[in-house]
């Protein structure tokens, strides 16, 4: 679960789009919530939202602290992907009640009763981009994910060696089970993934393994199998 929600490229252009998004809506969050930046606070944005546009008290609340909290996340890059949805769906959510009978355009010239969608259908395409694509690059969720995806592996490696003998890798430097099929972590990042697995196979046909043909792919790490060499020691 952790995984899926936290699981990213380090693409920086994501990562730019994110804080942007993020600064964005912790300031207009700050307004409404703190009075922050000439906004009006949380008890006149309570107001305007309930009488105004007669929203229910707890859903005007968390409309108003999803801004701010969701800003934050995106800020930092922390569960992107839902701090993402919860902007999308507020924005799809002021364009139903509000701003789609004004068109398209902002009411740049004074000339509209209000101002139209465009605003939130960047808004959107934006957010959509995040909930797809996780925090990328300068985000926390990667280091969660690594963290999380690591832990799993760690756990995986001790239950497949149970039971078995181990053999010294002179050039790996772990002990491993004989016989026992492993996988050698290689870059996190694609591009780099072929220099790294020539390495890496290097060290594997070094240490007495045989390389298992093809290279496996999980979230953001690759993999090359290895069989650890089996008889006597």
């Amino acid at each position: 679960m952790i995984e899926s929600l936290t699981g990213t490229h380090a693409d920086w252009v994501v990562g730019i789009a994110r804080i942007v998004l993020g600064i964005i809506f912790f300031a207009h969050g700050a307004q409404k919530l703190l009075g922050w930046f000439g906004g009006p606070g949380l008890a006149n944005s309570m107001r305007t939202f309930t009488e105004h546009l007669h929203l229910p008290s707890i859903l005007a609340f968390l409309v108003i602290a999803g801004e701010f909290f969701s800003g934050i996340g995106l800020i930092v890059g922390l569960f992107s992907r839902i701090a993402a949805l919860v902007i999308a769906l507020t924005m799809v959510g002021a364009v139903a009640t509000v701003h789609w009978r004004f068109g398209l355009f902002l009411n740049w010239l004074g000339t509209q009763e209000g101002h139209g969608i465009e605003y939130h259908l960047l808004v959107i395409a934006l957010a959509l981009i995040v909930v797809v694509k996780g925090g990328g690059a300068f985000s926390l969720d990667r280091l969660v994910y690594e963290h999380f995806s690591g832990s799993e592996q760690s756990a995986a490696a001790g239950d497949n060696d149970g039971g078995r003998r181990y053999r010294e890798d002179p050039k790996v430097g772990r002990h491993r089970p004989e016989g026992h099929v492993w996988a050698m972590a290689l870059s996190r990042h694609g591009r780099r993934a072929t220099a790294e697995l020539e390495t890496e196979l290097a060290l594997c046909a070094g240490a007495g393994h045989t390389a298992l043909p093809g290279r496996q792919q999980h979230g953001t790490r690759y993999f090359q199998l290895c069989r650890c060499p089996t008889g006597s020691e």
